[in-house]
């Protein structure tokens, strides 16, 4: 695996998404558009992950159990921490069928599939989204099915020498994002639209396979 070169503009453009969504969350009349602060992290991980693929293939170099070696030796310590501290306060504050929702979503965080789970809970008569306390592992959950699913098919692709003619510019998390259903949660002001993920596209920018090499 070809390794990861530091790019501190990249680093300030994910301080600005992190403060666009603490702002968003904290004060959601005092910046309504701070929820794409999340696309914003799509976007770069794309970026940052596709081109450490092209040029590790380039270099004949690649290899998958190093490549979610390094995902897992990065997401999984918090995240089980996370699990871990939610369940704990759950057990205490939660009534029992809320608490039995909660280990259903746990559940979902350890094998990145919320944001399904989430979608096919969406309806009338759903809980209101502020009462799920792992709702933020949805973004999570796009984030890894992309690293799932990605790498294989871009493997398959550059051994049947199909990459070098394909156009990989709009592929980013967003690939699992765009064409979402719209998942409605309920507030005080009534029922609007929530984008939560299944399945779209996004660009990231207009360069080809080639700009990597």
């Amino acid at each position: 695996m070809s390794k990861e070169t530091y790019r501190p503009d990249i680093d300030g453009l994910r301080a600005v998404a992190v403060l666009a969504v603490v702002v968003y969350h904290a004060f959601p009349s005092a910046l309504p558009g701070g929820f794409s602060g999340v696309d914003i992290f799509f976007v770069i991980s794309g970026y940052l992950i596709s081109g450490i693929l092209f040029k590790s293939l380039a270099q004949e170099k690649f290899s998958f159990s190093e490549f979610y070696a390094r995902r897992i030796r990065r997401l999984f310590p918090s995240l089980v921490v996370a699990l871990f501290l939610t369940l704990a306060v759950g057990y205490y504050y939660l009534l029992s069928d809320e608490f039995e929702q909660l280990g259903k979503h746990v559940a979902a965080s350890c094998v990145f599939i919320q944001n399904i789970v989430f979608l096919k809970e969406s309806g009338y008569f759903d809980k209101a989204a502020d009462l799920k306390p792992l709702l933020h592992l949805w973004s999570l959950a796009v984030e890894e099915q992309f690293y799932i699913f990605f790498p294989p098919l871009l493997i398959l692709l550059w051994k049947k020498k199909m990459a070098n003619y394909l156009d990989f510019s709009g592929l980013s998390p967003d690939f699992l994002f765009r064409q979402s259903g719209h998942v409605r949660k309920r507030q005080r002001g009534g029922l609007f639209s929530d984008t939560l993920p299944m399945l779209g596209v996004n660009g990231w920018g207009n360069a080809r396979l080639e700009a990597f090499f």
